[in-house]
């Protein structure tokens, strides 16, 4: 996986690179290149003083105790000033409360690791420091959910289909600040449909169905608190044509919605919706 141009962002991948739960991020990685000379190393201890060297280092987590406090400790030594992001499968997802371990500032879901690794690059790219490994969670809450620009080529007609009014709410001021406007039961069309597919049960299934029949046309966007790779599944066989992170950053949230509404032909779009 690694590339010989000297002016590449060097990134050291530490982890199990053949576990599926990591498909997405590597081929991120793989298809960037060759802007990234990416190296792999399967545990901390294979990682040399040459480290030093290294811009962005990508730890796999499957499970909590997988790496261990002196390893955590020897990795950020051997790489003090590279950027590290913690990327961790849903096995880990309490490790935030039950250890520290690695610092909130750099754990990272699964979910989102594209993103954020996007982002991080994006920062460097741009000469700005990463957050310190000392930033609490409040911190770490502000840098990845602070409002974003967005950009969309046409004012869209967003219905938000979720039973946490709290969510709800949060999703709705997102797409209205973005420029879009918010369409209600009674309305007969909607560029993208935002649905909160949390518990994953009978009723939900139902519900996905509903909403299927009623906008056949409109691709739909579920959110899941945690998504886990057989939501994926099924989800996708129900023509769901993102599954998004209810943890994720607002950026990659709205960028998703306008993405999945922007693949409609123009020809189905709803008249009120063009704002060229």
């Amino acid at each position: 996986m690694s590339s010989p141009a000297a002016a590449a962002v060097q990134v050291l991948v530490v982890g199990r690179t053949n576990a599926s739960l990591f498909n997405d991020i590597l081929d991120f990685l793989r298809n960037v290149q060759p802007a990234l000379a990416v190296h792999v190393v399967r545990n901390v201890r294979e990682v040399a003083a040459t480290a030093a060297a290294i811009d962005m280092v990508i730890v796999l987590q499957q499970w909590p105790d997988e790496y261990t406090t002196a390893e955590a400790l020897h990795l950020i030594d051997a790489a003090p000033l590279a950027r590290l992001i913690v990327c961790y499968g849903p096995w880990c997802d309490s490790d935030g409360r039950s250890s520290n371990r690695w610092p909130h500032s750099v754990r990272v879901p699964v979910a989102s690791a594209v993103c954020q690794v996007r982002d991080e690059l994006d920062r460097l790219a741009r000469g700005r420091p990463p957050l310190p490994l000392t930033a609490d969670r409040n911190l770490v809450y502000v840098d990845r959910y602070s409002p974003a620009e967005y950009s969309s080529s046409r004012g869209l007609q967003i219905r938000v289909v979720c039973h946490d009014a709290v969510l709800s709410d949060t999703v709705g001021d997102l797409l209205t600040a973005a420029g879009h406007s918010l369409v209600h039961e009674s309305d007969e069309w909607a560029d993208a449909i935002v649905w909160d597919a949390d518990p994953w049960n009978d009723v939900s299934r139902n519900e996905l169905n509903d909403l299927r029949q009623q906008f056949p046309l409109s691709p739909l966007l579920a959110l899941c608190g945690f998504p886990r790779w057989h939501h994926a599944s099924t989800l996708n066989k129900g023509e769901v044509a993102a599954l998004v992170p209810k943890l994720a950053a607002h950026a990659e949230l709205v960028a998703a919605i306008v993405a999945a509404a922007e693949t409609v032909p123009a020809n189905r779009r709803s008249p009120g919706s063009d704002r060229s």
